[in-house]
């Protein structure tokens, strides 16, 4: 057996791998393990910070279930070519043996306007999203209107306390409002572990 074919291998490497980004992830992008499951699944935040999604706060979660790439599944809604509209399922063209290219794809899609430009709709999952941005992004109802609702969204996800907020600080420039949050998430996991009975250690 090739040691990439061992499945204790394969979890080794993917832990020296999340240890890594610590150096590596984008910009913007901050993870965790799960505490039941570190090798199979990490929980994510990205704070889009130009471009369509500018100013959202995405949740994700990672999840390594072999054999193939990394899925990544969206907690927060978006309205998004590449993005199924049902399952938050993120469809990326990377193969993903390298986490931070695929972290990187991930950011792209939501920074870059020329990456949705050049979608072809046999390739987008969401076909209603990419006629909307070829055909009405200025139009009542249409991109930019139906975007700006979900970007605001996820801001009051995280002020009202939606969704899971179980992510740690991996590596960025924070802004005000990064930090800000990123301390309240912070705050939130160390009491859910006290709840568990996990002894927190106190800064």
């Amino acid at each position: 057996m090739l040691p990439t074919d061992n499945p204790f291998y394969a979890r080794q490497q993917r832990l020296i791998e999340f240890a890594s980004l610590r150096r590596t992830a984008p910009p913007g992008i901050y993870l965790t393990l799960s505490p039941t499951s570190p090798a199979n699944t990490w929980y994510g935040v990205f704070f889009s910070r130009r471009g369509p999604y500018s100013g959202a706060i995405i949740r994700f979660t990672l999840n390594f279930a072999p054999p193939g790439a990394p899925e990544i599944d969206l907690q927060t809604r978006v309205f998004h070519p590449l993005v199924d509209s049902v399952s938050g399922r993120v469809h990326l063209s990377g193969n993903g043996e390298v986490i931070s290219e695929l972290l990187e794809e991930m950011k792209t899609i939501f920074e870059s306007e020329n990456a949705i430009d050049t979608l072809a709709e046999a390739q987008a999952v969401d076909k209603e999203a990419w006629k909307s941005w070829n055909g009405r992004r200025n139009a009542t109802g249409g991109w930019n209107e139906r975007v700006a609702m979900l970007v605001n969204a996820s801001k009051e996800d995280v002020k009202t306390g939606r969704g899971d907020k179980e992510m740690i600080l991996l590596n960025g420039d924070l802004g005000d409002l990064e930090k800000e949050e990123i301390d309240k998430l912070k705050s939130e996991i160390g009491e859910r572990l006290k709840e568990r009975g996990v002894r927190v250690r106190e800064n």
